[in-house]
């Protein structure tokens, strides 16, 4: 359970299926999605499975960044000034309402590029 959070996350039974579902998804989504909201789906999709007892968020985030990266896109921090709106979009890709998170990551991401643009 998250503090905060009203979302029941599987029993633990079901994990390794619901992870070779969400890799499966990945597999066939890879090529058809923007790798943003790709990226952005995957993250939600991992954090509600919830696989792990602690590190879900930070692990979910390392996912989120290896397809950012893989598509030649930065590596996205979420600003700790934005976590409180982080965790409402994923509450709200909980219930498969993957719009918020998939929103807030194309402004992370963009300010990301545009800050590497500065520095070039």
């Amino acid at each position: 359970m998250i503090r905060g959070s009203s979302h029941i996350f599987p029993d633990y039974r079901e994990v390794f299926s619901l992870m070779r579902e969400l890799i499966g998804w990945y597999r066939i989504n890879k090529e058809l999605m923007h790798p943003v909201e790709l990226a952005a789906k995957f993250h939600t999709k991992f954090t509600s499975i919830h696989p792990f007892a602690d590190g879900n968020g930070r692990m979910a985030r390392l996912l989120m960044n290896y397809i950012l990266q893989r598509n030649m896109l930065p590596f996205t921090n979420i600003p700790l000034n934005r976590r409180s709106t982080y965790m409402k979009t994923q509450e709200a890709g909980n219930s498969e309402n993957h719009k918020p998170f998939t929103l807030f990551l194309v402004e992370e991401v963009t300010k990301q590029c545009k800050k590497l643009k500065k520095k070039d």
